[in-house]
C-alpha cells in the first residue's frame, strides 16, 4: 500500500472519530401557556452534553418569567418527554433542568445560561421549545438555543469503509 494511501486514511479516520457538532437554533414566537412546537421537523441524532440558551422574553402574562421558555427533547408526538430544560410547570420529563437566568416577569428580560448535563443519547428524540408556565397565558421570546455534544460519525465510518475498500485493492501491472 502506498504511503500517501495511509496517510489519507488516517487522516478520514481521525476526522470521522473525532466529529462533534453544536447546533444552534433560532427563534421569535409566541407561546400559549403550557404548548410546544418543533425546532425541526427531524429527530436529533447523537449524544447531548450541554444547552446553551440566549435568549430575551418580549412578553409575558399572569407571571410568565423570562425562565419559563422551555426546552423539551421527546418523542415526536410528546407522548415520552425525555429531558425538560425550563419552565414552572413539569412536563413529565425524566430529566429537568432550570435556566440559571431569566428569574423576572419584566419585558425585555434575558433568560438561558449555559447546563452541563451527563451524556444522554438522544437519537430519534425530537427538539421542541414552548412556554413551560401551564398557569401562564401567553409568552414571546426570541434568541437561541445551542446543543452541544458528540453527533455520530456515520458520514466518517462510510469513509473509512470506502478507503478501506480502496487500500485493499491491487495494481495489476
Amino acid at each position: 500500500m502506498k504511503a500517501h494511501t495511509l496517510i489519507g486514511l488516517a487522516a478520514v479516520t481521525a476526522l470521522g472519530s473525532a466529529a462533534t457538532a453544536d447546533i444552534t437554533y433560532s427563534f421569535d414566537n409566541s407561546y400559549l401557556a403550557f404548548t410546544f412546537e418543533p425546532l425541526d421537523a427531524n429527530p436529533l441524532e447523537g449524544v447531548l452534553e450541554g444547552i446553551n440558551g440566549n435568549f430575551v422574553m418580549e412578553y409575558g402574562e399572569n407571571y410568565t418569567y423570562a425562565n419559563d421558555l422551555t426546552v423539551l427533547i421527546a418523542s415526536a408526538d410528546l407522548s415520552d418527554v425525555f429531558i425538560q430544560i425550563g419552565g414552572w410547570s413539569d412536563a413529565g420529563a425524566g430529566y429537568w433542568y432550570s435556566w440559571p437566568e431569566g428569574a423576572s416577569d419584566a419585558f425585555g428580560t434575558v433568560g438561558g445560561g449555559s447546563i452541563t448535563t451527563v451524556p444522554f443519547d438522544v437519537t430519534g428524540y425530537y427538539l421542541f421549545v414552548g412556554h413551560g408556565y401551564a398557569g401562564g397565558v401567553q409568552g414571546a421570546w426570541s434568541g437561541e438555543i445551542e446543543l452541544l455534544g458528540s453527533v455520530v460519525p456515520a458520514p466518517g465510518a462510510l469513509a473509512v469503509l470506502g478507503f478501506a475498500g480502496l487500500a485493499g485493492r491491487r495494481r495489476r501491472a
